[in-house]
């Protein structure tokens, strides 16, 4: 396996990506090529609806951004008003355990997940965990890869 990529590009801060090709141009630098990015977005979403713990306020932006909601819109879905929303997101208050469970049920059926209230409840009670988010590339197919 390759050396990992750190995908900050994300917005998040603990995905990596393996077996993606990094190529140099003419001065050196190296840059990625990431094809099907909605792939990977669909991939990255489902590890973040489905870790332990509350979602952090990267994770709630990347989740409403990848959903293609508006703060205002995903506020008025859950009962909220859009400046809740840009707290939580900009980490100034944290997301209660109901909302974390609200707005994830709320995205992955924007999504077409699976969005089973009952999953969703134990995972947001569970441990936080805060391990990396690791991604297989090879073949331009993404998958996480096990912890």
């Amino acid at each position: 396996m390759r050396k990992p990529y750190h995908y900050v590009e994300s917005g998040l801060d603990n995905v990596y990506l393996y077996n993606v090709n990094i190529i140099s141009d003419i001065k050196g630098e190296q840059t990625i090529s990431i094809p099907r990015i909605n792939e990977l977005h669909d991939v990255i979403a489902s590890a973040l609806l489905n870790k332990r713990g509350e979602l952090t306020g990267k994770e709630v932006r990347f989740l409403r951004i990848h959903a293609l909601f508006s703060q205002v819109e995903l506020a008025q879905l859950i009962g909220k008003d859009g400046q809740t929303v840009g707290r939580w997101e900009r980490g100034e208050c944290p997301i209660d355990k109901s909302m974390d469970m609200l707005l994830r049920i709320a995205v992955a059926q924007k999504l077409g997940f699976s969005a089973d209230i009952t999953v969703f409840s134990q995972t947001v009670s569970l441990e936080p965990n805060n391990d990396n988010i690791k991604i297989d590339g090879a073949n331009n197919q993404y998958s996480l890869i096990a912890a």
